[in-house]
């Protein structure tokens, strides 16, 4: 298990179970594996406080989990590929485990059934617009992958590389247009984008790329 390789001192670390590593962990971070994977390997046991395995696309999964142990708590967070290899962890010191339950333990939100029958992208709106449903279909405009935007982004619209014509028209109604999105290369693409509404939700309908228009 993840959880012993990292944190319990007798347990050995198996490299092979990794695959282009990227770690962080406070203000430590390293690409590729090295032996300071094992900069938290001294506890002889820890507490699950909270956890969650969801899967983010083609067939990646990403583990999360609130960690105690003796002196510290630690929010966790791993990334495996379609093999299970493990390519992404991120660590954090708890500082507010309220905090920590906000940005990565969001409620789970059910779609309504007739809602994912359309097929369409679904956005909803709290403190950030969420891509909740068929993400795949917008993210390929913006040159991602729909399991890396999730890693990335959290699935959140990042609202400083999104024109901000679009994000003021949330307000409980459908709307359409040609909008400006920051892609991964960092080059723009102009999307017209025709969104309906549907009791909370926003469905895009349609999506055209208007960006060497």
């Amino acid at each position: 298990m993840i959880l012993d390789m990292l944190l319990i001192k007798d347990y050995e670390i198996k490299r092979e179970s990794f695959i282009n590593l990227y770690f962080s962990y406070d203000n430590i971070s390293f690409v590729g594996y090295s032996d300071n994977i094992a900069i938290l390997k001294k506890y002889d046991s820890y507490k699950i406080l909270k956890e969650r395995d969801t899967k983010i696309g083609e067939y990646h999964h990403e583990y999360k989990y609130i960690v105690n142990v003796y002196d510290n708590t630690y929010f966790i967070r791993v990334l495996s590929n379609e093999d299970g290899l493990i390519y992404d962890i991120l660590i954090y010191t708890v500082s507010s485990i309220n905090e920590i339950i906000k940005i990565f333990f969001p409620e789970i939100y059910e779609l309504p059934k007739e809602i994912k029958a359309l097929n369409k992208p679904v956005l909803k709106v709290d403190s950030n617009v969420n891509l909740i449903y068929e993400e795949k279909a917008f993210t390929a405009y913006l040159g991602y992958e729909d399991w890396d935007y999730k890693n990335k982004c959290l699935n959140h619209l990042d609202y400083s590389a999104i024109d901000k014509g679009f994000i003021n028209n949330f307000k409980n109604k459908g709307f359409s247009g040609v909008y400006s999105f920051k892609r991964n290369d960092d080059k723009i693409a102009n999307l017209y984008l025709n969104i309906g509404y549907v009791d909370g939700l926003y469905i895009i309908n349609e999506i055209i790329d208007k960006t060497n228009n």
